[in-house]
């Protein structure tokens, strides 16, 4: 039965694989049989000779007197209507020896996809309609191509000089009345949106762009005034109102399609791998359904098969064509890495309050009286105002987009808006980990706002990936992470709102509006953002070469890696006026060249070998050509050599007051433990030899020190854990301030050139240092991350904790008497301390308290 499957579908692939002329295809003629084709329009045939389209003239017959009467073009819907009510018949197919009927077919088809289990009626109907969607399909090919392959060719008469002087077209426009209008043929609104957009530098709302920057007009910003006077209830906002009625109903539970979601997802679109979802889009968009995806060795699916498993019916020509054109919407702000787009303008204004976003936010009055629905309902109707061509999608449409989006992209709309639980319609408390059911609703209310800002209503249509779900409700508030409760928010607009209550907003972005003209309009301003951020694409190229050879710094292929990346992130046109300009490169090259001659180097010189002054006057020429930071470049070096950027996994204080781990990420290094290791890079007062034994010393003791601290997340009420990480910390504070066998010196002097603030110095860092890894700050106790300090352990320290303890307690002291003035005494005895004497070392009194409080002194 299998075997007969296979044959089945391998002669119907053979039926579809003719070639046409090429000339017939860029006519829009359609292939019909070998080499004749079929105006759509007028239902003439032409054959294929050479580089040139023969008119076929029909052989008359006896009993019409003329040509046989050629069928009338019928769809894919049509046809299979047609199919279902006419009497059963045979198989257009020729029979196939030991081959099974069409129902036998469908049958074993339907059992096939289940798998053998047991499924529901409802899956059962579903699968059904599947498997005979496969054979009408397969009979509407087959009998189309078997029919004229059978036929008998027509002579054909010799066409006069006349004749063969007029091509299709002409003759079709000479005997064919104009062709009826189709919906297609007429530019929607979001075409002439598109239009003006490319001549005349608007947005549908009357606002102007410029590059990637919105400027405000009266016309857009008394449209959202407009809008915020309308009270939610406005027929104007009737389109809305479906819009969040359909969005709430569908994802309030899971999909029905989610096995099939699923299987794009996971087998289609694998990482970001789009070789087969190219491939599947490719068959889309030649009618090629039943072409067959390769998901696995020995498992293969028809187009049509995964469409339909997704919930798109290959029958419903609207459905398809626009589940095809909102992929490639869509797709157009992916990355070649599979990360979404930013523009530059969201780039440069970073975390910032937009000035054009204020502009607009700032007639937004109504948003102090709307619930969250009110405000979902006046966002959601932006895609029917501009015209848009996903005003209106289906969301089951958006679930099959989200399902072959690249991974980095999909996960960034899962987890988009960082609450501490995601909305997850399938668990019980409706809170779970980040899902693809949160991902699609967010990048659907995307669509339904037509990739504008839920608040502001207006500008250019922007990259998913520069929006944010906002919490209407702020989480602080009593809002919950749930769909009745969000927005999509560009990222320059949520970070900024974070929990003020809508009045204190408005009123953020009214100051806004009247303090500034624009970070990004004004040429100066955008100059300094313009060369901080293209610094940053410097930065990332960077670390990794940072502690090799000085050639590395000054090869084409970090010119080509920064102009590349800048293009990736912000797109051809936005990138253009920061990417590096040759001729600069070539400067900056020239400096270093030059720098190491004067000073005996060459470009196969290792930095971290250069002496302090050598080093400086190294960053010093690539601060000055590339914008890097100095300071940054040590801190990337000591990245490269020492990796300790971060300290390992994060964690949080659950509602029981428990440790545990929080989601994935690291957390980063403390900035005072940094400083005392990057230190030794450009400590003169060792050899190179010493130096180099240092630095490896530094990422053994880092790295001793990451593996306890997350043992101790993963066991927090096992006192030895809790033992070994404070073993691990006393030998990384004693390696850096220079006791025992470290080869640093004690009390060593930082070289403040490349340290962040010449403020810094080793006592300093230690007190800070001390403070960090045992969660005695004041701002971390405050706010419940006090995890690592000796006062929050559930178990009692060990008789060796209490003496770990008690010792970088000690080095607490010792520190605050070098820098702060106080002696030892009065640091023991605060009460004898006046009130300004006290506050001056709040800090470490507070840290002191809960160090007394772990082992257990008073």
């Amino acid at each position: 039965m299998t075997r007969d499957v296979f044959k089945y579908f391998k002669y119907v692939r053979s039926l579809q694989e003719a070639t046409g002329s090429e000339k017939a295809l860029e006519l829009g003629y359609q292939h019909q049989a070998r080499g004749v084709y079929i105006d759509p329009k007028t239902q003439k045939r032409y054959k294929a000779e050479g580089d040139r389209l023969v008119p076929v003239v029909d052989e008359p017959t006896a009993e019409k007197g003329g040509g046989e009467e050629k069928p009338e073009g019928k769809s894919l819907g049509q046809f299979n209507q047609d199919a279902a009510n006419a009497a059963p018949a045979t198989s257009a197919l020729p029979q196939i020896p030991d081959g099974v009927s069409d129902d036998e077919f469908a049958a074993a088809k339907a059992k096939e996809f289940t798998g053998g289990r047991n499924v529901t009626p409802e899956r059962k109907e579903f699968l059904d309609k599947v498997s005979k969607t496969l054979v009408a399909l397969g009979n509407r090919q087959a009998a189309s191509e078997v029919s004229d392959e059978e036929e008998p060719e027509s002579p054909e008469e010799e066409p006069s000089s006349e004749e063969e002087s007029e091509t299709p077209e002409e003759e079709s426009k000479a005997t064919e009345e104009p062709p009826e209008k189709k919906p297609e043929d007429f530019p929607t609104l979001d075409d002439k949106i598109k239009e003006i957009n490319v001549e005349e530098g608007k947005n549908f709302d009357g606002s102007e762009t410029m590059g990637d920057i919105d400027i405000a007009t009266d016309e857009s910003i008394n449209r959202v005034a407009d809008i915020s006077s309308a009270g939610v209830d406005d027929a104007r906002f009737e389109a809305g109102r479906k819009s969040q009625k359909q969005f709430l109903d569908h994802y309030s539970k899971d999909s029905e399609y989610r096995d099939g979601l699923n299987t794009l997802s996971k087998s289609v679109a694998k990482a970001n791998d789009r070789k087969k979802v190219n491939e599947m889009m490719d068959a889309i968009g030649s009618g090629d359904y039943l072409r067959e995806i390769e998901l696995k060795k020995g498992d293969k699916r028809s187009v049509s098969e995964l469409l339909l498993g997704a919930g798109i019916d290959v029958n419903d020509e609207k459905q398809v064509q626009q589940f095809t054109k909102a992929y490639e919407e869509i797709s157009s702000f992916i990355g070649d890495d599979g990360y979404w787009k930013r523009g530059e303008s969201h780039e440069l204004v970073g975390s910032n309050l937009g000035y054009y976003e204020s502009k607009h936010i700032s007639q937004r009055d109504d948003l102090k009286k709307l619930d969250p629905s009110g405000v979902q309902t006046k966002a959601f109707t932006t895609a029917s105002d501009s015209g848009s061509e996903m005003a209106g999608m289906d969301p089951v449409i958006t679930d099959a987009v989200f399902s072959i989006l690249p991974t980095p992209s999909r996960d960034f709309l899962s987890k988009s808006g960082s609450p501490k639980t995601f909305y997850d319609p399938r668990e019980k408390s409706g809170q779970g980990k980040p899902n693809s059911i949160r991902g699609s609703s967010a990048l659907h209310m995307w669509a339904m706002q037509d990739g504008r800002d839920a608040y502001a209503l207006s500008g250019q249509r922007r990259s998913p990936g520069e929006f944010q779900v906002e919490h209407i409700t702020p989480l602080k508030a009593g809002g919950s992470d749930s769909i009745d409760n969000f927005g999509m928010l560009l990222r320059r607009v949520n970070e900024p709102r974070a929990d003020l209550p809508f009045d204190k907003f408005i009123s953020q972005a009214k100051r806004k509006t009247d303090s500034i003209d624009s970070d990004i309009s004004n040429p100066e301003v955008r100059s300094q953002f313009e060369k901080k951020y293209r610094s940053s694409s410097f930065n990332s190229v960077i670390v990794p070469k940072i502690g090799g050879s000085v050639s590395d710094l000054i090869g084409n292929d970090v010119f080509n890696k920064v102009n590349s990346s800048l293009e990736s992130a912000l797109g051809k046109d936005s990138s253009k006026q920061l990417k590096v300009k040759p001729e600069e490169w070539s400067k900056y090259r020239n400096d270093v060249t030059n720098y190491l001659s004067e000073n005996g180097l060459n470009e196969g010189s290792s930095i971290k070998d250069f002496n302090s002054d050598q080093m400086n006057g190294l960053y010093d020429i690539m601060g000055e050509n590339l914008g890097v930071d100095k300071s940054k470049l040590n801190e990337y070096m000591g990245r490269d050599l020492i990796n300790n950027y971060d300290i390992g996994p994060r964690f949080v204080i659950n509602k029981n007051g428990e440790l545990e781990r929080g989601r994935s990420g690291t957390t980063s290094s403390s900035g005072a433990i940094l400083n005392m290791q990057n230190s030794i890079l450009s400590d003169d007062s060792m050899s190179a030899e010493e130096k180099n034994k240092a630095i490896t010393r530094a990422n053994q003791e880092h790295q001793k020190f990451k593996k306890s601290r997350a043992a101790y997340i993963d066991n927090p009420n096992d006192a030895s854990k809790y033992e070994t990480y404070l073993e691990d910390v006393v030998s990384n504070v004693n390696f850096l301030t220079g006791e025992g066998d470290s080869p640093l010196k004690p009390g060593r002097k930082y070289d403040t050139r490349l340290t962040y603030s010449d403020k810094n110095n080793i006592d300093s860092d230690t007190i800070n240092g001390i403070m960090s890894v045992l969660s005695l700050d004041t701002a971390s106790v405050a706010g419940g991350k006090d995890a690592f300090s000796p006062g929050f352990q559930k178990t009692e320290l060990t008789t060796r904790s209490k003496e770990l303890v008690s010792g970088l307690r000690d080095k607490l002291i010792d520190g605050y008497v070098a820098t702060s003035g106080f002696s030892a005494d009065q640091i023991k005895n605060p009460d004898s301390l006046n009130k300004t004497q006290r506050k001056k070392i709040e800090p470490l009194i507070s840290a002191l308290e809960n160090i007394n409080r772990g082992i257990g002194e008073s």
